[in-house]
């Protein structure tokens, strides 16, 4: 078992390459000696190119401020009528499951 948390707290600074020279040193040496960090550097290895060629989404430029705005308004978590994606009413309404 490995005896760091798990992730290890440098390794997507190893993946993406945005380690100082030391630590990517120090990384490195730690990496021949960890099974588990090996393998996950492994699984995850072609994320940043995945990562750098998605285009970006378009999304409305006011979508945060009509979402917490919306949160603000209803008061409660699932409380209120339940939305479209354009932020039209669907008409029916959610509400909080409780274990009874």
């Amino acid at each position: 078992m490995a005896e760091h948390p798990v992730p290890h707290p440098n390794l997507a600074g190893y993946l993406f390459g945005i380690l100082d020279p030391d630590q990517t040193a120090a990384f490195g040496v730690h990496l021949a000696h960890c099974e588990p960090c090996r393998a996950e550097i492994g699984d995850l290895r072609g994320l940043p190119a995945i990562l750098t060629t998605q285009a970006p989404l378009d999304v409305p430029a006011d979508l945060q401020d009509r979402t917490l705005a919306r949160i603000r308004a209803d008061g409660a978590p699932g409380a209120g009528p339940a939305l479209t994606a354009d932020g039209g009413s669907t008409g029916l309404y959610s509400a909080p499951v409780t274990a009874g």
